[in-house]
């Protein structure tokens, strides 16, 4: 009888010691297949306008891809990439990733002490080119040229009177007009050259005012059919020169 006991108590401490490793082989093979089985093996890039130049998606490869999270993939690529606005992210299982890039659109080019920036509308530096393009985007001439050198494409400029002239711009084309250059010649006195027309902005007053004043009064030319010469907008009511 205790030979028989002790053999059943043996029988039962195997059964369990295998009951144990054989879950745990069970638990690393499943680990094994989820690995493996939804590991990224195919990323599509949706609205390819950059001919599959964008840089880091390599990364997101062999990557689980439930383990995966869209704010990674867009703040990784964003980061890496100038030209990204933002990404969108989709999954198909089980081995695909679809990334759908949106793109920011350059609004100027600054002259700088060896070429030109182009700036998108948050005044971050899409890329940077030695001569002007003439045809494509305005020009933002700042009274003290920056170092090309101290600058990267991806890099942010925290500038008020660039950022300025970037939402002239806009604001500009907005209204239907069509600026040629920006003059930055001092927190004062911001000129938008409009062919032989100019407007002058200033740093010192809000922008929100100089908008709704131009707005107004370019509302009113249309209405009238009238010309300006130029419209100065640094007062706190507008002059117009005829």
């Amino acid at each position: 009888m205790p030979v028989s006991s002790s053999l059943k108590k043996y029988l039962n401490k195997t059964i369990l010691i295998f009951s144990y490793l054989f879950f745990i082989i069970l638990f690393f093979l499943s680990l094994v297949f989820f690995q493996n089985y939804f590991q990224v093996k195919r990323i599509k890039i949706v609205n390819d306008e950059k001919k599959s130049l964008i840089t880091g998606i390599d990364y997101w490869k062999n990557k689980n891809l439930f383990l995966i999270k869209d704010e990674d993939v867009n703040k990784q690529l964003v980061e890496l990439n100038s030209f990204l606005k933002s990404v969108e992210v989709e999954k198909k299982f089980p081995e695909t990733l679809i990334i759908i890039p949106q793109y920011i659109q350059p609004i100027a080019q600054l002259k700088v002490s060896d070429g030109f920036f182009y700036l998108g509308e948050t005044g971050r530096i899409l890329t940077k080119i030695k001569s002007e393009n003439k045809t494509a985007y305005p020009v933002i001439n700042y009274y003290q040229k920056l170092n090309s050198y101290s600058y990267s494409a991806g890099d942010w400029l925290d500038l008020v009177d660039v950022k300025l002239a970037l939402q002239i711009v806009k604001l500009t084309r907005n209204l239907q007009l069509d600026p040629v250059s920006i003059d930055i010649n001092g927190e004062d006195m911001i000129v938008c050259n409009l062919s032989e027309r100019k407007i002058f902005f200033t740093t010192k007053k809000k922008i929100e005012d100089q908008e709704y004043q131009l707005t107004e009064i370019i509302k009113q030319f249309k209405v009238s059919g009238k010309q300006f010469k130029e419209i100065d907008l640094r007062f706190e009511k507008p002059v117009i020169r005829f």
